[in-house]
């Protein structure tokens, strides 16, 4: 195994840290877009590539040594006081590290349409910001910290229900043996085998200034000095998503997906408490971070080789030679039955001279039929009106030949008009008796019979039942894993 990409060196990161990261969290968080590469909810690795191609197009696995790259919020609650007179409804929050941010509003509208309101507030200043931490706090004491606030204004009370934070941001490495899957390169679970200590992401390794900066402003911090496309120099809106929950507008990007993050939300309550609003925050710097730290990779040169595995798996479902025999046996059962049908067909008794559904019998009828074709004769270009007309008094008959010597169905023409009785319609030759024999007799075959129909559909419910038996059987042993090495 080798590494495909490694990460650009912290200064180059700057640009490169922008607001597509944020649009690409937008598309997972609300349009359900699928992970990267080797990332999860929780971790994203170093991108690396089985050398070997003997089983390229197989369905395997790649096990190999990498780099898990992953982020750890750690929250607690605010000390929030109110700032000035109950109408300014202001509050200061004081993080218990020397920092206070002071004189943040917190309240939603008090007409009951747009009560919630929530905050994310993080350290580094920014015209596209409505409050930053370091406005009155230092780096020391909030450097890499964030205010998440949660409120619910009501107006009958004059009164706010107030939920607040500080998060301090950490970013981990470690060395780590990991198994993906080759066709879509997701993570196994459960696959993650460390190879060495987690150690602390340094900032020469990943600018967590400018992304902080990001997360906070929702834009880069280099936003004043480039020019980039539309969709990139805008700040990300969300509010169409979550309108429907009476937060107010504007709000921070992270809110947006601080709320995203979990499915189905129908209140905005579920974040009054300190644990959910801190775990939603979590989720959101774990997918963002993964997202970053994807977009700062570059193709690695010159880069190691290791001893990795692939590994192809197999499924297959093992049966007791007891169901085989089972199966063996029923299908014997058809085959003799089969034999049975065709000499029983064979040998029954058969009224018919032709098949009557093929096309050759219809021409032979008609070419047996000559009073048809002279009564026809003559008359193959006349209109639909005057061919009516033509045979307004007539009528046509159909007449078997099983009784005749002959053994040809013919078709008669029958003039309505004609009053001289039936000698003189249809001049039959006289039947041959041997053949008349039995004639008026109705066979029911015995294939047709209502015992034979009983017996037929009882054993293919049971056949049925014997295979659904065996599918539960199948699903309950769930098959047997073979891992071919």
């Amino acid at each position: 195994m080798s590494p495909v990409q490694v990460p650009l060196p912290a200064s180059e990161q700057f640009g490169i840290l922008d607001q597509s990261i944020l649009n690409e969290g937008y598309a997972q968080t609300w349009l359900n877009q699928r992970l990267p590469p080797f990332t999860t909810p929780e971790y994203t690795l170093l991108p690396f590539h089985a050398e070997s191609k003997t089983l390229e197009g197989s369905s395997t696995n790649w096990t190999g040594s990498t780099t898990k790259y992953w982020t750890q919020l750690e929250c607690w609650p605010a000390q929030a006081f109110k700032n000035g007179p109950p109408g300014k409804h202001n509050h200061d929050f004081l993080n218990g590290r020397g920092c206070n941010a002071s004189e943040i509003d917190t309240y939603g509208n008090f007409l009951d349409t747009l009560p919630y309101k929530m905050l994310y507030i993080g350290f580094h200043n920014s015209p596209w910001a409505d409050y930053w931490l370091a406005s009155t706090c230092s780096k020391a004491s909030a450097g890499n910290q964030f205010l998440a606030t949660w409120g619910q204004s009501k107006s009958a009370q004059n009164e706010i229900n107030l939920t607040s934070i500080f998060c301090e941001t950490n970013y981990y490495k470690q060395p780590v043996n990991a198994t993906v899957r080759s066709a879509d390169l997701v993570p196994l679970e459960q696959s993650i085998v460390p190879l060495g200590p987690r150690e602390r992401l340094s900032e020469t390794e990943f600018n967590s200034t400018a992304f902080e900066h990001l997360l906070g402003a929702g834009v880069s911090s280099t936003e004043l000095q480039v020019k980039r496309e539309y969709p990139f120099g805008r700040l990300l809106e969300q509010h169409q998503q979550v309108e429907r929950l009476g937060i107010m507008w504007p709000m921070s990007p992270m809110a947006g997906f601080a709320i995203g993050s979990r499915k189905g939300v129908t209140t905005l309550d579920v974040y009054r408490d300190e644990i959910s609003l801190g775990n939603a925050y979590n989720s959101t710097h774990k997918m963002l971070f993964s997202l970053a730290l994807r977009r700062v990779l570059t193709n690695a040169t010159n880069a190691a080789t290791t001893v990795g595995t692939i590994d192809v798996e197999q499924h297959g479902i093992i049966v007791s030679r007891l169901f085989s025999a089972i199966v063996e046996g029923l299908l014997l059962l058809v085959g003799v039955f089969t034999v049975l049908l065709w000499w029983h067909v064979y040998r029954a008794p058969s009224r018919l001279t032709m098949d009557p559904a093929s096309l050759g019998s219809l021409i032979t009828l008609c070419q047996n039929s000559t009073t048809l074709l002279d009564k026809f004769a003559g008359k193959g270009c006349l209109p639909e009106e005057m061919l009516k007309e033509s045979f307004k008094d007539q009528r046509f008959k159909l007449f078997c030949g099983c009784q005749s010597s002959s053994r040809q169905m013919v078709i008669k023409v029958v003039d309505i008009r004609d009053e001289s009785g039936e000698e003189q319609r249809i001049e039959l030759l006289q039947p041959d008796a041997a053949l008349s024999v039995g004639h008026y007799s109705p066979i029911k075959p015995l294939a047709l019979r209502r015992e034979i129909g009983f017996v037929v559909v009882l054993s293919m419910m049971a056949a049925v039942g014997a295979l659904i038996y065996l599918k539960l059987l199948e699903q309950r042993n769930k098959g047997e894993n073979i891992y071919i090495y």
